[in-house]
């Protein structure tokens, strides 16, 4: 009796350890992930604008899109971030950057204007981070911001900072890094320092800053 009273007790310890794993947040957050996300809140709560809450499905598209930054070795916008965002959103942005930790992209997403405004965006209510290495460790994030709002239908633009090719118009100058600040720092200064664009979520187009 004794040995069925343990089995069955044993049995409901793994049904009910397999639906916590099953019901855990997908978003549950990595360290390096949680760094971004309380220093995006953090930035937000010295101004006065409302903290963003973290949401499942936009941290999904974050982290897939950071894995698709670390294969190819390189940063871009996911151009399709508009069709992924579900329901009814009224503005939608997008940050990505790479760099050897948290804090140095964080700094460098906040001294550039156009990072910046997606950060502390009132239009924006929602954010999803994501984050993926590279073979060097090199640290890929992705930051997707949303409005959602109202229940009715309005979508109006996605505003993501642009991303500067070489043959495209050059980069704005940028302040050289002090002496005591690693190189690392101020090479990805030089690489996000960029102006923000707004896109059409419909036509794809630029629309100007």
């Amino acid at each position: 009796m004794r040995t069925r009273s343990l089995y069955l007790m044993t049995l409901l310890l793994l049904v009910f350890g397999l639906v916590g794993v099953e019901t855990r947040p997908a978003a549950a957050l990595t360290g390096v992930e949680s760094c971004f996300y309380n220093a995006i809140n953090r930035e937000r709560s010295r101004v006065g604008p409302a903290k963003l809450a973290l949401k499942d499905d936009l941290t999904t598209i974050a982290r897939r899109h950071s894995r698709r930054m670390a294969a190819d070795g390189t940063i871009y916008h996911n151009s399709n971030l508009g069709n992924e965002i579900s329901g009814n959103w009224t503005a939608a942005g997008e940050n990505v950057g790479m760099g050897p930790d948290c804090p140095s992209i964080h700094d460098a997403f906040m001294a550039s204007p156009g990072h910046r405004s997606n950060i502390l965006d009132l239009d924006f209510n929602q954010v999803g981070v994501g984050v993926a290495y590279d073979h060097d460790g090199t640290v890929y994030i992705t930051e997707d911001f949303a409005g959602r709002r109202s229940p009715s239908p309005r979508r109006v633009a996605v505003r993501k900072p642009q991303v500067l090719r070489p043959s495209s118009k050059p980069r704005p100058a940028l302040p050289k890094p002090a002496a005591a600040e690693p190189r690392t720092v101020g090479m990805l200064l030089t690489l996000l320092g960029l102006d923000a664009e707004r896109v059409d979520a419909a036509t794809g187009q630029a629309m100007g800053v």
